[in-house]
């Protein structure tokens, strides 16, 4: 039995190298790497704080960084920047507060075992197919999260070769697409977006399945993500346990 305390550091190390990707490899991205912390500084993303984000495992280190965390995301003119934190760290997100952020979002936490998620037979007769390129889905990916296709793309260019992506085709073109990222035998689950014209049909869950039926072949033995309130029912259903909000406080500088 994998207790949630093991899940969640495995979700948040999931969502590190995420950024750490983005960070390290993206075009005139940079990182700020410090023991029990990182954060990714993408430029290319400058008005979107999702791709500037910040995981903490120690609330101490998090809490002597803002004042630096703030002046590397001024110095590199991006206006919006947000921090991942667990609800029941109520501590960091009073400091944040005071500090200038606001509570922007608060995704759930979901994550499970996989011998618990419903994989079935896979995709089934779903037409898909895997690609290994994060531009050929900003397309779809990016729309679905209130972000421009050219910005997800250039900002996603680090996840080249790491993020395994899965996308189902209907009418003769692409119409749901998600990402897969190995960390510490945990799949997290990324870029999940269905073209509204095609939602209801079930493609986001065929595809969950075969992605998270590949992780299983591969020796993986957990998987987690975050969850929106659209998405969290299904991902409920494929058996994922919901251990919470994972909330974003975000830090955005007026325009001007």
């Amino acid at each position: 039995m994998i207790e949630r305390a093991e899940l969640y550091r495995r979700m948040l190390a999931n969502l590190a190298r995420f950024y750490r990707l983005i960070g390290e490899r993206s075009p005139r991205c940079s990182l700020l790497d410090r023991q029990g912390l990182v954060a990714c500084v993408c430029p290319p993303a400058a008005n979107r704080s999702f791709f500037n984000g910040v995981v903490y495992t120690d609330p101490d280190v998090l809490g002597a960084a803002l004042d630096d965390l703030a002046a590397a995301y001024e110095d590199a003119g991006v206006r919006a920047w947000t921090v991942w934190v667990p609800e029941e760290d109520e501590a960091a997100g009073r400091a944040l507060g005071a500090a200038g952020s606001v509570l922007d979002a608060a995704p759930r936490a979901m994550m499970a075992p996989l011998q618990e998620i419903d994989v079935r037979d896979g995709a089934g007769d779903l037409d898909w197919r895997p690609l290994e390129d994060p531009d050929e889905v900003a397309p779809l990916a990016g729309p679905a999260f209130g972000m421009e296709p050219e910005v997800t793309a250039a900002a996603s260019r680090g996840l080249r070769g790491e993020l395994r992506l899965y996308v189902a085709r209907g009418e003769g073109r692409d119409v749901a697409c998600l990402g897969t990222l190995d960390v510490e035998r945990d799949c997290g689950v990324y870029m999940v977006a269905t073209d509204p014209a095609a939602r209801g049909r079930g493609l986001a869950t065929a595809l969950m399945r075969q992605a998270l039926l590949e992780a299983r072949e591969r020796g993986l033995q957990t998987t987690s993500l975050q969850a929106t309130a659209m998405g969290a029912p299904l991902y409920a259903r494929l058996g994922y346990r919901d251990c919470g909000a994972i909330q974003m406080w975000e830090r955005r500088r007026a325009s001007g």
